[in-house]
């Protein structure tokens, strides 16, 4: 639990915890694969010095994935906050409770497509994985959008 608390605060400032970060990452690896387990000091540095990279390029890419998911629902729930005082619900929607369930079907779909999809590759720069990405993204979206609306109007 407490690794994880870390791993949270190593999230927003990569200098807090990283080398305990990387030593626990490490340790798994050791366990795992017997050959870096058997190997000499020297291989077993270098195999530590990429996994401390390659930690500090996953921790930014996930940092930034974060902020621009916030970003895009405060977009989505600014909108539907807009939509529902300038008073465009009544010509886009009659009924509130609708929008209700097209939030939900929004996020149920965007969610339960991603679950378990067999066509995905290590990098994950495929044609069809970058689309998979994008539509997740616009459904989010409108979730959060029809969401934000439904509450706001109701």
């Amino acid at each position: 639990m407490l690794i994880l608390v870390k791993s949270y605060l190593c999230l927003f400032n990569k200098n807090w915890f990283l080398d305990e970060l990387v030593n626990v990452d490490f340790k798994r690896e050791l366990l795992s694969n017997s050959g870096l387990r058997e190997a000499n000091e020297q291989h077993k540095n270098e195999a530590k010095d990429r996994l401390r990279r390659d930690t500090i390029e996953r921790r930014k890419l996930l940092y930034q994935k974060m902020i621009l998911s916030l970003g895009w629902i405060l977009l989505a729930a600014v909108s539907g906050l807009l939509i529902s005082v300038f008073g465009f619900h009544r010509q886009i929607f009659y009924e509130n409770k609708y929008v209700g369930l097209l939030s939900i079907f929004c996020f149920s779909w965007a969610t339960l497509a991603r679950l378990g999809w067999q066509g995905q590759t290590c990098a994950g720069d495929t044609i069809f994985e970058k689309l998979d990405e994008n539509i997740f993204w616009v459904l989010y979206f409108f979730g959060t959008l029809f969401g934000a609306f439904s509450i706001i109007a109701s």
